[in-house]
């Protein structure tokens, strides 16, 4: 059996072969033009990573599954702790400020599986509870503030400062299309769906992440070399090749036990924003010895700066001083320094 879709106003296609059938390497194609990159190759810069200290940064407190970080006011920074379901504040030298969550559970201000998360202005945090599928809104003392229950089922959700709502939606059988944006009354779905299978879930084919650039939003698939940019009225302001696109070849199948078949490590694994510059973290296919790249490109216009090797490592954030990278039960914080 396979799944033809066609994304109208996103211009993906993807055909992927499902439930049998030898496994094979996706086929993925963007039907929309994407303007490539004036370079062709990664023009290096020079970095290395000197280690300042872990989060948490005293012995007061613990992480228990770190899985996320996010930039906060100067250069205090959220991390996702999805050991306990909270997400917890730290100054910029490692010192716990504030907790947001009361523990795991259905009651208000409690958090059952933790999903997205992220800031708004003013420091408000917000949390995704996927199994009680709501919203829950904390204030910048931890304190809870308001719960949304929203329409969708989402993968990603991200917010501007003037409260526009970006979902990138997990597009299984009910809903045909994977963005929505929302602001008060005003609501805009794009990127439908012109699908002949509507029983094929295919929330696994078109993954990636999502971030906002002012009252914009940009994308990035997890399987195809693409950097894109809607306005919130759903129209492509750029739809950029990111570098590295030529010899790319999409990731094989991978199938378990069960017969269930996944697409295989991503090739986009996150993408940051730090003022006006793109962060997207990749795979290296070329050099072993090199596990991530980090491309930098201009958010305005999506054209490719430069390019940084990372030694072995996860790393949840990258920030234009610092590299914050996940070790069991702590956050590594690395300063930049620049040779």
């Amino acid at each position: 059996m396979s799944a033809f879709l066609k994304l109208a106003s996103v211009g993906f296609l993807l055909i992927s072969s499902l439930g049998c059938g030898e496994p094979g390497r996706l086929q993925v194609e963007i039907q929309i033009p994407l303007i490539e990159q004036d370079a062709t190759d990664r023009a290096w810069r020079n970095v290395t990573l000197d280690s300042l200290h872990y989060l948490p940064g005293d012995d007061s407190m613990m992480l228990y599954l770190p899985g996320s970080v996010l930039k906060g006011p100067g250069k205090n920074v959220y991390v996702g702790d999805y050991g306990d379901m909270s997400v917890k504040a730290f100054d910029s030298l490692g010192r716990h400020i504030t907790t947001y969550g009361q523990g795991m559970g259905s009651a208000p201000g409690e958090v059952q599986q933790m999903g997205n998360l992220g800031t708004i202005k003013d420091s408000v945090v917000f949390v995704y509870d996927s199994m009680n599928r709501r919203l829950t809104y904390f204030r910048p003392d931890g304190s809870l503030l308001t719960i949304d229950e929203p329409e969708y089922r989402f993968k990603r959700m991200v917010v501007t400062n003037s409260g526009r709502k970006y979902w990138l939606i997990p597009s299984d059988y009910r809903y045909r299309e994977f963005f929505v944006t929302s602001s008060k009354a005003d609501t805009l779905t794009f990127g439908r769906l012109l699908d002949e299978n509507l029983h094929v879930r295919n929330k696994y084919l078109i993954p990636g992440d999502l971030r906002t650039y002012g009252e914009d939003v940009l994308f990035v698939p997890d399987l195809y070399p693409a950097l894109i940019r809607y306005n919130s009225d759903g129209e492509v302001k750029y739809a950029r090749r990111t570098i590295g696109a030529v010899g790319f070849e999409p990731p094989e199948e991978m199938v378990e036990q069960n017969g269930m078949r996944w697409p295989g490590p991503p090739l986009n694994y996150s993408m940051f924003v730090n003022e006006d510059q793109v962060v997207v973290l990749v795979r290296d296919n070329k050099d072993p010895r090199v596990k991530m790249i980090a491309d930098y490109y201009d958010a305005e216009s999506g054209n490719y700066n430069e390019s940084v090797k990372l030694p072995d490592g996860l790393f949840l954030l990258l920030t234009d001083e610092r590299a914050y990278e996940y070790r069991d039960t702590v956050v590594v914080v690395h300063r930049l320094l620049h040779r």
